[in-house]
């Protein structure tokens, strides 16, 4: 799910930089979702966020996150 243009802007933003581990996007995911917060992941990234990855992670929750991601830092 990414930020929808009619959505309320969170207060807080969290952002990982060139992420390399998956488990911990998802753990930074959970922590968004739970507070409220929105993650912006920065590419290049070291795994996959497309939907069959994200399933077969059992990430059951990625769907309610709300993520952004961008091309590269400048973006």
């Amino acid at each position: 799910m990414s930020a929808s243009a009619g959505a309320k802007e969170p207060r807080l933003h969290i952002a990982l930089l060139h992420p390399e581990i998956g488990p911990n996007a998802g753990n930074a995911g959970r922590l968004c979702l739970g507070i409220g917060a929105r993650l912006h992941l920065v590419h290049p990234l070291g795994f996959s966020t497309s939907d069959k990855a994200v399933r077969r992670a059992g990430l059951a929750y990625w769907r309610h996150v709300d993520v952004v991601e961008h091309d590269d830092a400048a973006a």
